[in-house]
């Protein structure tokens, strides 16, 4: 298994990208969820970190600059810069190349569970905010359907293994540590959507490289840990992330 984050997505990024190219609005809740306890306004600065392929920008309905940080090579490859949309790679994402107090939001999606420190991570998005900024971080929480699905099954069935570290009862003591103050935190349900059962399974056996495994296998442990419901031309797929906003006091 591969040891962090920069390591894994440099050697499977193009798989990952690949699944969101394809299907590019299948995790749309999940982005809109984050998006939505982030209170972005108008003229904002804010940090994508790390960004996972720079997909957080094409759901923000703002006018807004984002920073978006990668250490994946391979991420950073696929990210698309523009006037508003600024990309940065760097070898740490706890040492990030940027002055301190340059954001109003910081957002983290699904992605610091494979950092090689959390705190250190969160020591750095605090010094990154302004004072009064947000931190809204979203990822997998220990003990859910999502940790079994990840950490047993593509564990099991991707050739580079899958062991999180996920959210738990440490990470608001850490985040507090870290100065900021909690002001939300809860599992947020909601479905990744596909217009079939197949479309499903592809998706997952691409964005998590489950190389082992037959798409009817992927389909067997989405139904086992997860969950998913299948109406007239569409299949929505169980999932579940823990979302917490914290403010850096002023």
């Amino acid at each position: 298994m591969f040891p962090d984050y920069k390591d894994i997505f440099n050697a499977r990024g193009i798989d990952y990208h690949q699944a969101m190219m394809e299907y590019p609005l299948a995790r749309q809740l999940e982005f809109k969820n984050i998006i939505s306890i982030s209170d972005l306004e108008d003229n904002q600065t804010v940090g994508d970190l790390p960004s996972g392929g720079c997909y957080l920008n094409n759901f923000v309905k703002k006018k807004v600059k984002t920073i978006s940080v990668e250490t994946s090579v391979e991420f950073a490859r696929n990210a698309k810069e523009s006037e508003n949309n600024l990309t940065i790679t760097c070898e740490d994402i706890s040492k990030i190349p940027l002055l301190s107090e340059t954001l109003d939001r910081a957002i983290s999606l699904a992605g610091s569970h494979h950092l090689p420190s959390q705190p250190a991570f969160y020591r750095e998005v605090h010094r990154l905010l302004k004072p009064g900024g947000l931190f809204c971080l979203a990822d997998v929480r220990e003990g859910s359907g999502v940790d079994g699905f990840l950490n047993v099954f593509v564990d099991r069935y991707n050739s580079m293994g899958h062991q999180g570290e996920f959210l738990n009862q440490n990470t608001t003591i850490e985040l507090e540590a870290a100065g900021f103050e909690i002001l939300y935190a809860s599992p947020i349900p909601y479905t990744w959507n596909f217009n079939s059962v197949e479309e499903m399974a592809y998706f997952c056996k691409r964005l998590f490289y489950i190389d082992r495994a037959t798409e009817q296998q992927v389909i067997e442990a989405i139904e086992q840990y997860l969950g998913y419901q299948v109406s007239e031309n569409q299949c929505r797929m169980n999932w579940e992330l823990f979302f917490f906003k914290a403010l850096k006091k002023e």
